[in-house]
């Protein structure tokens, strides 16, 4: 596909001249940085695959800004997107509704049996990053449309993305979703009553939902108070790899050397403890954090090129919202902000299927945001 695609653009031309200059900046930056980065490494054949992985998920931008420049074309690709995360959703309540009943009904206790929704060949962090995406998405346009027909189907997938969200019993995932509802809902709504209005029913949803379950409660206490394993071992995670960033600060350990490096030397007695404490699986594969797991593998260096490229990602997205009140805009900030915020407690960069989708959005969002802005000034 990448050899046609090259003969493709030859043939027909195709300048990088075309694509915005911060996109440019941005994945620029961030393939070369990555280039430059695998000379650094002790296993320059690991870091290669890695970096080659990288490349791969960012292929889909060019592919879909210089190949698909149909607007009907952009929204068939997008629905199919959500269509495919919707039936992910179906099908992982379907699945589980025994152990949802017993929630529901008989108070088990999630995070005691072991049981976190999950998709269909997704983890359940995997599957909450999903389904962030999903309701970001399905509630910007439901903000939107004005067709009370299509209000009702929308209505109807936020509500069942929402329930799976709430049995994936992922705490971050909750938090980042009712944070984003409330920023989506200042941007869309501009009558001061109906926000009040919907914030109401925003607070009354969370509010019943958290304290008609014990189950709930006692993970939200056990957050705040750091008494579960996972809070107490992500902790010690960030502080033996600030340890390792202190080490090597400007290029790293190595791209994709954490998982070696880290176990074999750097895990402090207190880990090792907390790890034989709770029986959580060995040996740890990052550390639950984006920036600091860059900074690990690629230092100060891997950090200012992940803050400047998602923070270009942001800034011009929201930007486009604001000058033309551009959805594509809007629905892009949205996941980026999802995927920013998650990777606060989680790799979320690290989830390969979760950034091709986020990938294909950015190019999607590139080709839809020309449209927009000549029928705004149309």
């Amino acid at each position: 596909m990448i050899i046609l695609s090259g003969i493709n653009i030859y043939y027909k031309k195709i300048s990088l001249k075309d694509l915005p200059n911060w996109i440019k900046w941005t994945l620029g930056s961030m393939i070369i940085s990555s280039i430059i980065l695998i000379f650094f490494s002790p296993e320059i054949s690991e870091s290669f695959k890695d970096v080659k992985v990288m490349i791969k998920q960012i292929i889909p931008v060019l592919m879909i800004f210089y190949f698909i420049n149909d607007k009907k074309k952009i929204k068939i690709i997008f629905f199919s997107f959500l269509v495919t995360v919707f039936f992910e959703i179906g099908y992982a309540l379907l699945n589980n509704l025994d152990k949802i009943y017993n929630a529901l009904y008989n108070n088990m206790p999630f995070r005691l049996e072991g049981y976190r929704l999950d998709g269909y060949r997704a983890n359940f962090m995997e599957f909450s990053m999903k389904i962030q995406l999903f309701l970001v998405c399905i509630y910007i346009m439901l903000l939107s449309l004005k067709n009370n027909k299509w209000k009702y189907i929308l209505s109807g997938a936020l509500s069942l993305g929402l329930i799976a969200l709430f049995f994936n019993n992922t705490r971050m995932a909750w938090l980042i979703i009712s944070f984003m509802f409330i920023v989506l809902t200042s941007c869309k709504i501009q009558n001061m009553k109906k926000l009040i209005i919907v914030f109401g029913l925003i607070m009354v949803l969370f509010s019943g939902l958290i304290y008609s379950q014990q189950w709930v409660q006692e993970r939200i206490e056990n957050t705040i108070h750091m008494r579960d394993g996972s809070s107490q071992l992500h902790y010690m995670f960030v502080q033996d790899s600030l340890v390792m960033i202190k080490e090597k600060p400007i290029v790293g350990w190595g791209i994709g050397q954490f998982y070696k490096e880290y176990n074999e030397s750097f895990r402090s007695e207190k880990t090792n403890y907390l790890i034989k404490k709770y029986n959580d699986p060995t040996p740890v594969p990052h550390p639950h954090n984006n920036i600091i797991m860059i900074g690990v593998e690629r230092g100060f260096i891997g950090i200012f090129v992940y803050i400047f490229s998602f923070g270009c990602f942001l800034w011009y997205s929201i930007k486009d919202w604001i000058k033309y009140k551009s959805i594509s805009g809007l629905m892009f900030f949205s996941v980026t902000l999802c995927v920013v915020l998650h990777g606060f407690s989680e790799y979320s960069i690290g989830f390969r299927e979760i950034m091709q989708f986020y990938y294909c959005l950015l190019g999607m969002y590139l080709v839809y945001r020309k449209y927009e802005i000549e029928d705004r000034n149309m």
